[in-house]
């Protein structure tokens, strides 16, 4: 199907993944709706509404489609197209690479929050229930762009101990409490409210979660630096608030498990349940979301996994933890969510109610909690780990350096020359934390592309080509898959990369899988690597 863009725009030719994610936002849209109105305009969150917040997706730097934006850049034209749900939201289109895309998370376009989808993630295969979950997810994370009281200082992920087997051990407990809490009391709820105190998963129960949980956590931060602690209680809020306000859609979405197949009410809505729009019969092909059971006990599961040989140590085990807490502070604290707003951490506000005795009581409270998640062995078992993960990445890095084709190594030194890489307000470093590996403190391995730009200077890695940060001398190490002539533009001329050379009016250098631009510098062959200085 093709669409003109504007009256002089191009020609836009939409593929199955362009439909399957406008259909995706037009049911979100939808959902959305439908549980402000069942539930309450506060259901998800307060004064989150999600068919108010800009959302982009893109396709690498290629095209970018942005809807729900009040005040689009000229960059952009207006493109019809005909969607379900969608008739009456405005869509606009770009070609070509944009200077914010791609990226991890929200951007900000012309003065407002946008959420941000890869195209990719829109593949057939994925549940349609999960395209509009993740959807969701995103646009929270829009909604709550620029909150410095919930973003996570990524400068300390170098330097979390993600391989300390106590820290792990530990950490899994904590996941533990959480599973066995959210699985008794949530699989199989569909719009949960928290009930009296006394009752089956009430109350009651919530706040001895709260206690067990808490121990564990007062231990295991026990050694850990107060900065790191921040770290983790900003990532929890960050990434955990967003997977709760998903995870809460998706609840509310759940088809009713009592209902016969294909009852419905006198409105014509499934008996119990929600009513999806037009648009997700079109996008899944079925008329409930079928596929919510089994996403949330997902979601409930990867509780039981968290540090587990390290797993999510210093990234993502907080995610989910972060959303744990969230669900069980809705059976503690009715004002709960005004206080993280406020910026109080989540395992504080969990831990408020908590009765210590201080003494041998909650000692031995402590040594039964290990006893019934096997602690001892999963310490050793983390030790074990360790010593061997250690081994693999020295090895991985020595493979890296001295991997086949041409090793490049961007020099940016002279650019922060007194500033650290996070103090460095005038540059930006985009990168995926998901996907990286920490070696040491002061090294890591970027698996999925990086970009590094400011004050004239751009550096970009595409996905799928290791990058080696060494963080303490700032440099980039690259091999990219070419042997023969390496050649470059410097000062306006074309010069081999193989040749020592000094520009002081700009360089541009394009090779496979790496792009660089930058006023001034020079380039040396030392034999090993081919050493490109940047000084502005």
């Amino acid at each position: 199907m093709t669409r003109q863009a504007g009256r002089r725009g191009p020609e836009v030719e939409l593929r199955p993944a362009h439909l399957r994610a406008f259909l995706a936002l037009a049911e979100a849209r939808h959902l959305s709706r439908d549980l402000a109105g069942r539930e309450g305009p506060d259901y998800l969150w307060p004064g989150f509404r999600l068919e108010e917040v800009p959302v982009a997706f893109y396709l690498g730097s290629r095209e970018t489609f942005l809807f729900q934006h009040p005040d689009p850049p000229t960059e952009f034209r207006f493109i019809d197209v005909p969607v379900p749900g969608l008739r009456d939201v405005p869509l606009y289109y770009h070609r070509g690479r944009l200077p914010y895309l791609p990226a991890v998370g929200p951007v900000v376009i012309r003065g407002f929050s946008v959420a941000t989808l890869p195209l990719s993630v829109f593949r057939p295969g994925v549940p349609a229930e999960a395209l509009v979950a993740g959807i969701v997810h995103e646009a929270f994370h829009a909604y709550h762009l620029g909150r410095d009281l919930w973003k996570p200082d990524l400068a300390l992920l170098s330097r979390y101990p993600e391989l300390s087997a106590v820290n792990n051990a530990l950490g899994t407990l904590e996941g533990l409490v959480l599973h066995d809490w959210v699985g008794a009391t949530l699989l199989g709820v569909r719009c949960p409210r928290p009930v009296e105190p006394g009752t089956a998963g009430g109350r009651e129960a919530a706040a001895r979660a709260a206690f067990e949980f808490s121990l564990i956590r007062r231990e295991r931060r026990g050694p850990l630096e107060d900065d790191l602690i921040e770290y983790e209680r900003r990532l929890e809020a960050s990434e955990g608030l967003a997977r709760y306000v998903q995870f809460r859609a998706l609840l509310g979405a759940s088809p009713p498990a009592a209902a016969p197949a294909g009852s419905r009410d006198r409105e014509g809505v499934p008996a119990g349940g929600y009513s999806p729009g037009p648009a997700f019969e079109t996008l899944s092909g079925r008329e409930t979301y079928a596929r919510v059971p089994g996403l949330i006990a997902e979601q409930v599961d990867k509780l039981s996994g968290l540090n587990v040989h390290a797993a999510g140590a210093a990234w993502w085990r907080f995610f989910h933890t972060g959303m744990a807490l969230a669900l069980l502070a809705d059976y503690l604290d009715p004002e709960w969510k005004t206080k993280a707003e406020q910026g109080q951490p989540l395992d504080s506000i969990i831990e408020a109610g908590v009765q210590y005795d201080g003494g041998p009581g909650d000692e031995r409270a402590l040594e039964l909690l290990k006893e019934r998640y096997g602690f001892d062995e999963r310490l050793e078992s983390e030790r074990e780990f360790g010593r061997r993960e250690r081994r693999r990445k020295e090895e991985l890095l020595v493979t890296l350096l001295r991997g086949t084709g041409t090793r490049l190594t961007f020099d940016v030194s002279s650019l922060i020359a007194e500033e650290t890489w996070w103090e460095a307000g005038r540059f930006s470093v985009v990168w995926d934390p998901s996907s990286v590996e920490t070696v040491t403190s002061n090294v890591r391995i970027h698996r999925h592309g990086l970009r590094f730009s400011g004050y004239g200077t751009e550096l970009r890695f595409d996905d799928g080509l290791p990058v080696v940060e060494d963080l303490k001398n700032r440099l980039f190490h690259v091999s990219v898959p070419w042997k023969g002539n390496l050649t470059s533009r410097g000062d306006g001329h074309q010069f081999s990369l193989r040749q020592p050379s000094e520009f002081e009016d700009g360089l541009e250098l394009l090779l496979p899988g790496v792009s660089a631009r930058a006023r001034s510098g020079y380039v040396q062959d030392t034999g090993d690597t081919l050493y490109i200085k940047i000084t502005r």
